[in-house]
């Protein structure tokens, strides 16, 4: 994601053999200017992006967000898929291959940060369908942070 001065917001991609760069587009998503967090999916290659306590998804082809959650009065202080090393070292694991195509979405209240953490991660279906809820874990302070015990 490139952000320029004028508030643009651009993504490009690139071929991970050669560096070649293979996409270059503006996203004109509601105020994707204003987002906080972006992530890509590794299964479908959307583009996630969080602005205040909504979550949105952009669609390339039709060039429009759509709005997949909205956390009221709670704020999203981490958005993410994880990317695995097991994954990276070429171990076949499904259980990691699984975990890393879910979108993990931390939120608190800001009244209480030290007690309303909530980490919720979700299954992304394709075209632009629903976020379903895999897990979800309560009781948390406000996470800042995600990473995994790999084995």
């Amino acid at each position: 994601m490139l952000k320029r001065t004028d508030n643009k917001v651009f993504l490009a991609r690139f071929m991970t053999t050669g560096a070649k760069q293979n996409f270059y587009e503006e996203i004109t998503g509601t105020d994707v200017a204003l987002a906080e967090h972006f992530c890509v999916s590794p299964e479908y290659g959307y583009v996630f992006y969080s602005v205040g306590s909504k979550v949105y998804e952009y669609d390339f082809s039709l060039k429009k967000s759509v709005l997949m959650k909205d956390y009221g009065n709670r704020r999203i202080s981490v958005m993410k898929f994880h990317r695995f090393l097991s994954l990276e070292a070429a171990i076949s694991n499904a259980f990691y291959t699984e975990l890393s195509r879910k979108l993990a979405i931390c939120t608190y209240e800001p009244g209480n940060p030290s007690a309303s953490g909530v980490m919720e991660l979700y299954n992304v279906p394709g075209i632009n369908g629903p976020l379903r809820l895999y897990k979800s874990y309560e009781g948390l302070g406000k996470v800042v942070s995600l990473t995994y015990r790999e084995r």
